[in-house]
């Protein structure tokens, strides 16, 4: 009988150790700081300067924007992934607000209201890219899916009325085209961009 009262206060002391050594541990070593990469779960506005858009992004993600004004004002944006502070990825999405739309196949200039049409027509041709006609700023635009990689791409335009600083109409191109980047269809941002973009008032 003593032999087990013995053999309980043995077990129950490294019990003790074990327990206070696990709490000590627990408490001395440095807890990770938290990721400073955003969740994508929340969303963020982003605001043109030079061309009355605004559109919202996943956190997570931001914009590198390409500004040009030969033939009026043109802008390019593409879209990063951030993996770690101050570090982006290539992020399947861009966009593009064109003075002109010039069709390189065709080799003539539209006007932006002309081209959509022009698009459509030339994307009935391929079986794969099911061209559909949607809305974009109000407008009629077309959606396609390209046959390399099955990737979307939206054309559309912008009316005078609706960027009256600019006095003309604006091509507008959203892609999520990745053949030749090695990464893979990333939908988040695309929709997130295209059910949120809007004339700035």
């Amino acid at each position: 009988m003593n032999n087990q009262k013995g053999f309980a206060n043995i077990v129950l002391i490294v019990l003790v150790v074990v327990l206070a050594g696990a709490l000590g541990y627990v408490t001395l070593v440095k807890k990770p700081a938290p990721s400073t990469i955003p969740t994508t779960s929340e969303k963020y506005a982003i605001s043109l300067k030079t061309i009355p858009i605004t559109f919202e992004l996943p956190n997570g993600y931001a914009i590198f924007q390409r500004e040009g004004f030969e033939g009026g004002y043109a802008t390019t944006i593409s879209v990063g992934k951030e993996v770690s502070s101050g570090h982006f990825n290539y992020a399947p999405l861009g966009m593009e607000f064109l003075a002109t739309a010039y069709d390189t196949q065709l080799k003539r200039e539209y006007s932006p209201k002309e081209y959509v049409d022009v698009v459509f027509n030339e994307q009935k041709k391929d079986s794969v890219s099911n061209p559909q006609y949607i809305q974009l700023f109000g407008n009629k635009a077309v959606s396609y899916a390209n046959a390399v990689d099955g990737s979307i791409t939206i054309v559309g335009y912008l009316r005078t009325d609706q960027l009256p600083e600019l006095s003309h109409e604006y091509l507008v191109r959203i892609s999520s085209f990745t053949y030749g980047s090695d990464v893979g269809i990333d939908k988040e941002p695309f929709d997130t961009v295209v059910n949120s973009l809007r004339v700035s008032k």
